[in-house]
């Protein structure tokens, strides 16, 4: 009953009072890509994410522990970390083929850390489905571990390599969101698909909160937040979006655009 109610404690945290719906910021993508830009002053970064109104700020465990002070007092951020890695991202000579996916943290450790959320990759498609089982069974062992926490799981299912034409097309998006949910996650973090219709479709049957995965960096800010609004008439419960505002001009304006977007009263799923 404990791990119960902390789970349902922590998760609340995430949610606006009055939309119900949430911000995460991703900036865990040094794991992933290097020191890319916008991530390199990391905590002139947090500190822009803090003042633009973030819900939640997603880290690694190594930037967790040396940024701890981003997410004290009330009216700090959530704090989600992530639990995993993966080199598919990877550019210039050193880009994987066809890469790795692999455990670097836990759920105790993440719950150390303060995290009130925890999040992984659930990725398919690999050409090798022995990588495909060792990641699922993975996420398997930590939602139990998690459920014994009280440790809310996002989960992120993504579909990936060569047999993967488009990984925002909707039956993929859906396979991946129905896996997750089966495998015991929390929360899913998923691509959008381009349309709200196959959007909402796959909202109104999954279970758990959905969050869309903001991606690679828009051409323009005004597409970026025209997709945004879609989401949040699909139905999705917010994002957790990362190039989209480290690396706009000005992240902490992008954010608050953003926030006033997916907090706005008048935007209901049809």
């Amino acid at each position: 009953m404990m791990a119960h109610s902390g789970h349902g404690l922590r998760e609340a945290y995430l949610w606006h009072p009055a939309s119900a719906r949430t911000i995460v910021v991703a900036v865990d993508h040094g794991l992933f890509m290097g020191s890319i830009p916008g991530t390199r002053d990391l905590r002139g970064l947090l500190a822009q994410l803090a003042a633009g109104g973030a819900g939640a700020i997603q880290l690694i465990p190594g930037q967790a522990t040396q940024h701890a002070a981003t997410f004290y007092g009330r009216s700090a951020p959530a704090l989600v970390v992530r639990l995993d890695a993966c080199n598919i991202w990877r550019k210039g000579e050193l880009k994987p083929q066809p890469g790795y996916w692999t455990a670097v943290s836990s759920p105790r450790r993440a719950l150390q850390l303060g995290a009130h959320v925890a999040v992984c990759f659930l990725l398919y498609g690999w050409e090798d489905d022995g990588a495909e089982a060792s990641n699922l069974a993975q996420v398997g062992r930590w939602a139990e571990e998690c459920g014994d926490l009280g440790l809310p799981l996002m989960v992120e299912p993504l579909p990936i390599g060569p047999q993967v034409p488009d990984e925002n097309d909707a039956d993929c998006v859906a396979l991946g969101v129905r896996m997750a949910v089966e495998v015991g996650a929390s929360l899913i973090k998923c691509n959008y698909t381009g349309q709200v219709e196959s959007y909402h479709d796959i909202v109104a049957s999954c279970p758990v909160p959905i969050l869309a995965r903001g991606g690679p960096k828009a051409p323009t800010e005004a597409q970026y937040l025209a997709q945004v609004r879609d989401i949040v008439l699909a139905g999705g419960r917010g994002l957790v979006v990362g190039r989209n505002v480290f690396q706009a001009e000005h992240p902490a304006e992008t954010l608050r655009k953003l926030v006033g977007l997916v907090h706005d009263p008048s935007l209901r799923a049809s």
